[in-house]
């Protein structure tokens, strides 16, 4: 599932911090908070694959705020170079972007503390019939068109 292997990431670049998920009405704990705040459908452009966005606001809360600001920062230059995570099973898993702090507050409004919007593209392999061949033409015309030769005006 994508949520932990997002919160594996975070882990590995959190410093030993605490990472966990939180929902949308629940108070930040302390150490680096995941909260899910959009999943929205994605452009796809294979014949056989369903793609969705899933975008996380990460919080981080410390008892030094410079420790705090210099975490998430850590953590947005990470998200910066991600090579992606990896995928399991159906599953495939795209590098994660960073959303610019004015597209998240049009995308999902207006947050009271610093963050960090993640947005995370997973993309499924779907099982698809194979297509009969067409035997005959579809579509038939009678209809004579008369063709306009160069020179001629209507």
């Amino acid at each position: 599932m994508s949520v932990e292997a997002l919160m594996e990431w975070v882990r590995h670049h959190a410093g030993g911090a605490s990472v966990h998920l939180r929902g949308t009405g629940d108070d930040p704990a302390e150490g680096v908070s995941l909260a899910l705040v959009a999943i929205d459908p994605a452009a796809s452009f294979g014949t056989g694959t369903l793609r969705i966005d899933l975008t996380y606001r990460l919080t981080v809360r410390l008892a030094d705020a410079g420790a705090a600001n210099d975490l998430l920062c850590d953590i947005a230059f990470a998200a910066i170079d991600a090579p992606g995570l990896p995928g399991d099973g159906d599953s495939l898993r795209r590098p994660i972007r960073l959303l610019a702090p004015a597209e998240a507050q049009s995308r999902h409004g207006p947050v009271s503390e610093p963050c960090l919007h993640l947005v995370l593209t997973v993309e499924r392999r779907r099982e698809m019939t194979p297509a009969l061949p067409v035997r005959e033409r579809i579509l038939r015309s009678s209809q004579d068109v008369p063709r306009l030769s160069a020179g001629q005006g209507r």
